[in-house]
């Protein structure tokens, strides 16, 4: 299923079409013992015919041209200048500190040994969360029981978090948005932090 984002979905899909003559489709493909996706083969041609980048400059054209629609004017950019909350999943550009966007890496930043999430069993976990601004820096730190949702606390740990250097903005539609970041580290790390 696909998850619209503010209209701009459906119009990247009607450029494509309109621009280059590319027909966006939900699923994928079938393949039997003695044949191949032949993704990988149109995708060749394409890079053959446009260049490497071609969905990367793609993509840019289209969100130059959708910044000029009424659309974006009157509805989504006031969203983004009023300081709407936006989920990594749906942005142009992740979110990331010290160019990772890697939860486990900004764990091990923050002083926590080195762990494997078990994505099936969300028991047993603080979930940190906080809000990346378009400046880079970082505000509305929370900690809860992954399980209860139940409030956390850790002193020493809101300080890290709050004297961490600056990330660097997601981006959405060209602009740097403010941006909700979610990890989860086990209750016994947190708890003990520091070490």
């Amino acid at each position: 299923m696909r998850i619209s984002t503010d209209g701009f979905v459906d119009f990247y899909h009607n450029y494509m079409l309109k621009n280059y003559n590319i027909i966006y489709g939900e699923g994928g493909c079938v393949v039997f013992e003695d044949s191949e996706c032949y993704r990988e083969k149109i995708e060749e041609l394409l890079f053959e015919k446009y260049g490497e980048d071609f969905f990367t400059k793609a993509k840019s054209e289209a969100i130059t041209e959708f910044r000029k629609t009424k659309e974006f004017i009157e509805d989504i950019k006031p969203k983004m200048d009023s300081g709407k909350v936006y989920s990594q999943h749906r942005l142009h550009k992740k979110a990331k500190f010290l160019n990772d966007e890697s939860e486990i890496k900004f764990a091990n930043y923050l002083g926590f040994a080195d762990f494997k999430k078990d994505y099936f069993n969300q028991k047993n976990y603080c979930k940190i969360s906080f809000i990346v601004e378009k400046d880079g820096t970082i505000s509305n730190i929370k900690f809860e029981n992954s399980e209860t949702s139940e409030p956390l606390d850790n002193e020493e740990l809101m300080d890290k978090l709050k004297s961490v250097q600056k990330w660097n903005p997601g981006v959405y539609l060209g602009e740097p948005v403010r941006t909700r970041i979610y990890f989860d580290v086990p209750i016994r790390l947190f708890e003990t932090y520091p070490r």
